[in-house]
């Protein structure tokens, strides 16, 4: 694999000190739409493949208010980070504010695309495992501008 596997971008995520302004904002600025697809957990006994990692240590809890944006074809993640744990939310708002902190997109082959972008010099700084879905945020911020997440929505058996 030498390239990602979609160009479609997903989802833009917004760091914010304050979720509700910042989206009473955008509800000002935008029609949204209603969501579009389920953000539930799919039944099953997820729990025993569960794991954080950020910067390649276990990850404690990160707390955080979340709203979204729908818009078409994307969504905005608005995230206000909690407290004062260690995560890719808590650091970018600490150095940058409010701003732009990850784009996403949907990938095939999780473990595969780890690898790529290691060998083209981003290294994954955070991976969470649902089961269900498992998510990777790649140091891309100084050279592209943003975080690169890829999500892979396949359930492992």
């Amino acid at each position: 694999m030498d390239k990602i596997s979609s160009n479609r971008v997903i989802k833009v995520g917004i760091v914010t000190e304050d979720v509700e302004n910042t989206y009473a904002k955008f509800c000002e600025l935008f029609d949204t739409l209603e969501p579009y697809e389920s953000h539930s957990e799919p039944e099953g006994d997820w729990a025993p493949l569960k794991y954080q990692k950020y910067k390649g240590e276990p990850a404690g809890a990160m707390p955080m208010k979340v709203k979204c944006v729908y818009l078409d074809p994307i969504y905005f993640e608005i995230v206000q980070p909690m407290g004062d744990a260690k995560s890719p939310w808590h650091d970018h708002l600490r150095e940058h504010g409010t701003s732009v902190c990850f784009i996403s997109l949907y990938i095939n082959g999780f473990e595969q695309h780890i690898d790529m972008m290691g060998k083209k010099g981003f290294p994954l700084i955070f991976e969470e495992e649902k089961g269900y879905e498992r998510y990777a945020y790649f140091d891309t911020l100084k050279t592209l501008g943003f975080t690169l997440e890829m999500k892979e929505r396949t359930p492992k058996q």
